[in-house]
Formats: structure tokens, sequence, C-alpha cells
């Protein structure tokens, strides 16, 4: 079932009317403690439990082509961010980002654009410097499009590991790396580092076991047949389950264990 609102996601799944859902790890932590637009009767709290692996998600930071900014060390006070929430979850990678570089968040101007879509297309018409969105997404496709195109900022924590630890304070859940092919990214974006992480299918805690244990191993054994229907798909393997396992803090449904 087509649903773009997280929150609407949750309520279904944590009502029972769908078994599950894909959610990144972000997300489901306001889920889990009905917190900012999760904070509604049905919305939670959530006690949400992994079926398997959905996708490796990346996010970037990114400017227009012809933009002054070639690194994120280039962002100054002064400059306009464009965000399409003020809410902590969606600032949280924005304010990192001036920790890591060390530039007051006070000094940025921030340009609340309403929408994701709003604050992507802020950068394609000049209207703001700097933002960071999902490179997959059709809106920075065709940002990427635009005459002036744009320019991913190369988030390597290698090269300054002490700006990026300034990052985690404030997002620990956050690891970087370079973005593959493999996400179904914007070609521009393929090589760059970015903030990487995995999105989950989920479901609640009280789920028949069965049904998900069944549901996984269908999975499992059936890798090799769905993994090249689309491009997210070659992450969903139990290879890549077990990495994602590793950096997380949700539970994993008692089914799959």
């Amino acid at each position: 079932v087509p649903e773009s609102a997280g929150e609407a996601r949750a309520e279904l799944v944590a009502g029972g009317s769908m078994f599950m859902m894909a959610v990144g790890k972000s997300s489901l932590k306001n889920s889990i403690e009905a917190v900012e637009n999760f904070a509604t009767e049905k919305g939670g709290p959530f006690n949400a439990r992994i079926v398997w692996v959905h996708a490796l998600s990346a996010s970037a930071v990114f400017v227009r082509g012809d933009s002054e900014i070639q690194t994120i060390y280039d962002i100054k006070p002064g400059h306009k961010w464009a965000v399409w929430s003020t809410t902590e979850s969606v600032m949280r990678v924005p304010r990192g980002i001036l920790d890591w570089v060390q530039v007051d968040h006070d000094d940025i101007h921030w340009i609340n654009a309403g929408t994701s879509e709003g604050s992507v297309r802020a950068i394609a018409e000049g209207r703001a410097d700097i933002t960071w969105f999902f490179p997959s997404s059709s809106m920075v496709y065709e940002a990427a499009t635009a005459p002036h195109g744009i320019r991913f900022l190369d988030l390597n924590s290698d090269l300054d590991p002490e700006g990026a630890a300034r990052f985690r304070e404030r997002g620990a859940m956050y690891v970087f790396g370079p973005m593959t092919s493999g996400t179904g990214a914007t070609p521009e974006a393929i090589g760059a580092g970015v903030i990487i992480g995995y999105k989950y299918n989920v479901t609640r805690a009280e789920t028949d076991g069965e049904l998900v244990y069944h549901f996984a191993e269908w999975l499992d054994e059936n890798y090799d047949i769905y993994k090249a229907t689309h491009a997210s798909n070659v992450d969903m393997s139990l290879e890549a389950l077990m990495i994602s396992l590793e950096n997380t803090y949700i539970p994993v449904h008692e089914g799959l264990r």
C-alpha cells in the first residue's frame, strides 16, 4: 500500500492493519518514542521488531553546480540552508555538519521550504545555497538535470575524524561511507562520501512468529530471483541483514531468531 507519510505507516502496522513497513532508524526512533509527528494517539509508542533488511539508504549534502561551495569547509556564516522542516530529526544532519566544520548554527540562514521537494528545488532555483537529501530520490534526479546541475559535497570521515566525531555527538546513529550504484543513486553522487545506513522492514512485536519466520525464509531462499528486479533489492540479502544488525538498537522479531 503506497503511503508516503511515515506516521501513517506506523499507525497501520502498530494497529495490526498491515504486516510490516519499510523505515529508517531515525523515523523509527521517533515512532518508538512517540515524539514529533509521531506524537499522536495511534502513532506511538510503537514496540517495533525487525523482520528483514529493506535497503541500503544514503543521504547526501549538495549544492548547485555553479556554487562557490566546493567542500563542506566552504560553508560559512550567512549561507542559506534549505530544510523541509525544523523538527529535531530533520535538523540533526544540518546541525551535525555545522558542528563538523565548526560554524555556529545561528549564523546560518535556515530556509524552511515546507516540503522535501521544495528544499531540493530551492537549490536548483538558487534560493538556497545548500541542503541534504537522498540521492536516489526523483527530486534529486530532477535537480541534477537542471541547467546548473548539482554538486555533492564529500563527507569523508577518514580525512577528518575529529570533525566527524563532532557530528556523531549530535547523531550517534549515523555512519559515513561512499555512495554506491546499488542504491539507485543519482549518477553524480556515485563515489561521494555520504551518510549511510540501512532501512528495515519492521513489524510489531505481537506479529505471529511463524509468519515472520517463513517470510524471512522466503526472502533468503529466493534472493537470486528478486535481487535484480530493483536497484535497492541487492541489499536485501541475509549477509546485508547480519551486517546491518551490528549497527542498530532495534531488536529483531522472535520469528527471525
